[in-house]
């Protein structure tokens, strides 16, 4: 038998998102093949994106709906053993009886509600308006719409918690925790001194004012601890990655 052919699609240069998908492309188990689709408006070998129905959808219906990673729009024409998806919603023409396995990371409602401050009440009705909209658009979603999706996972339990609550099918969403190798264990016996290593390319909302704050605390009762910090320049409002990265 030959590989498993998997169509994975999902973000690019979004963070730990694009890692993900860079990271299951690059490590793929023994026989599995993953033809990968590209960034927006670009599709994979055998499943072209369809331009003009992606953008429409971009432009026209994702700013009414909650904030979340763009629509992908693909058409399957070569056959697939799979389609993997992570993180964005999706419509996929000729999908037929091909399995459909949808992930990400969290949740959207942590975005929504931690970081752009809405409210349960906000939440519901955002969630609500887009269920409705995407059954009838047929848009494939891993919380808001997984009837033609054969499983869906997220990295943790808290996260299919927060899921199931806004609608996801609890018989559907499992968890899957990500894994990656671990250095042996360092033997810190006998050291005075520690340094802390804070790596974030979005200072504020990755909470580094935060670890800022804690690590004042820290330095009060040990004088020889460090801090070092990898991101944008905080002191810069909305900065260049490139130009002010450290």
């Amino acid at each position: 038998a030959g590989a498993l052919r998997v169509l994975l699609v999902g973000p690019q240069g979004h963070g730990g998102e694009d890692i993900y998908v860079r990271t299951l492309r690059e490590h793929a188990a023994p026989g599995v093949e993953y033809i990968s689709a590209g960034s927006f408006h670009h599709g994979a070998p055998g499943a072209p994106c369809r331009v003009v129905e992606e953008v429409l959808l971009n432009r026209l219906v994702h700013p009414w709906l909650i904030p979340d990673m763009g629509f992908r729009c693909l058409a399957l024409r070569d056959r697939f053993d799979l389609v993997h998806v992570h993180a964005h919603p999706v419509r996929l023409a000729g999908l037929g009886d091909t399995p459909l396995v949808m992930s990400e990371g969290s949740s959207s409602a942590v975005y929504l509600h931690d970081y752009l401050n809405w409210d349960e009440r906000a939440l519901g009705r955002g969630y609500a308006r887009a269920r409705w909209l995407y059954e009838r658009l047929r848009i494939h979603d891993r919380l808001l719409n997984l009837r033609r999706v054969s499983r869906a996972y997220v990295f943790s339990r808290w996260a299919r918690d927060i899921n199931i609550r806004w609608g996801a099918d609890p018989a559907k969403i499992d968890v899957v925790y990500p894994g990656f190798p671990t250095p042996a264990p360092v033997d810190r016996r006998g050291r005075t001194s520690f340094t802390f290593l804070f790596v974030g390319t979005d200072f504020e909302r990755k909470g580094g004012f935060e670890v800022v704050e804690a690590f004042d605390a820290v330095a009060a009762r040990y004088p020889d601890a460090r801090l070092v910090l990898v991101s944008p320049d905080p002191r810069e409002r909305n900065p260049d990655r490139v130009i002010h990265s450290w």
